[in-house]
């Protein structure tokens, strides 16, 4: 739900950017007051090297793309400065107009070979935030590199008695063998990370497929309807009259305080008040 939800805002403002741009309102805008005294900062993860734009383009641009951007930048004028020098600029309020600042996070290996070349063909300074953790064990990010190969294989089958598997063979696209595991998963005493690692697929991939089980995404015939017992008991009945209602005017006056009620009032209300009053 947070994903689809995520997804509609990002589709949404991208249009709205979109549309304002078609308008000239960005143009308008970056030459106001207003945008002079702020600094903007871009912020890139990773530039696709192969097709990992079309696996997550939240996290990866293409080359042109970002060569366009950067082209969009030098045509109109904007400052591009080191992170360092902007934010004290910023703090001391002396930015140059159409002040940015440019950054990468991570420190992938594509930025050396996709994004370095274009870097070095404008000339805009960029900041680099590199993970230490990596930068002193160089190896794949588990997670990251394992969605990206399973969406690789999305259309695969392994071959049978690759795996330790009940599965002859299991095929990554099919839903009837999703179904097959998540099956497995819901019987009683099972471990969902057991049964990923017996099939080969990631845990946190066979949670989304449960997921989409319990959402009928996965063409699960929905379950037979199911009576349920039920026991009528006798209901006590409540044999005292309702309250009176007292139609009218009532004025109340406790020394300086005058307490004026109009219309039905309830009596048990109406004790209450005068309980208050009498104190």
């Amino acid at each position: 739900m947070k994903t689809a939800l995520k997804r509609v805002l990002a589709q949404g403002r991208k249009e709205f950017l979109t549309t304002a741009q078609r308008a000239g309102a960005m143009r308008w805008l970056s030459g106001r007051r207003w945008r002079g005294s702020r600094l903007l900062i871009l912020c890139y993860h990773g530039v696709s090297l192969s097709d990992e734009h079309e696996w997550d383009p939240e996290l990866f641009v293409t080359v042109g793309f970002l060569a366009r951007r950067f082209e969009i930048l030098r045509r109109g004028g904007y400052s591009i400065l080191p992170l360092g020098e902007a934010v004290e600029r910023l703090r001391s309020d002396s930015l140059p107009p159409r002040s940015v600042a440019i950054t990468f996070d991570d420190g992938f290996h594509d930025f050396h070979a996709a994004a370095l070349p274009v870097i070095e063909s404008s000339g805009f300074p960029v900041t680099v935030y590199l993970s230490t953790y990596f930068c002193m064990n160089q190896r794949p990010i588990g997670g990251l590199s394992l969605d990206y190969l399973l969406w690789k294989c999305r259309d695969s089958t392994l071959p049978p008695g690759l795996l330790p598997s009940s599965l002859a063979r299991l095929s990554l696209s099919v839903k009837q063998e999703r179904r097959q595991v998540v099956e497995e998963t819901l019987q009683p005493g099972a471990s969902v990370a057991v049964i990923a690692r017996q099939h080969g697929v990631n845990a946190n991939q066979v949670f989304h497929w449960r997921k989409l089980y319990r959402e009928g995404r996965l063409d699960v015939e929905p379950a037979e309807a199911q009576l349920l017992p039920v026991q009528i008991t006798e209901v006590m009945r409540n044999d005292q009259p309702p309250a009176k209602l007292c139609a009218g005017v009532i004025v109340i006056e406790v020394g300086r305080a005058r307490i004026r009620i109009e219309g039905s009032v309830d009596a048990e209300s109406l004790r209450l008040v005068l309980e208050r009053v009498g104190r």
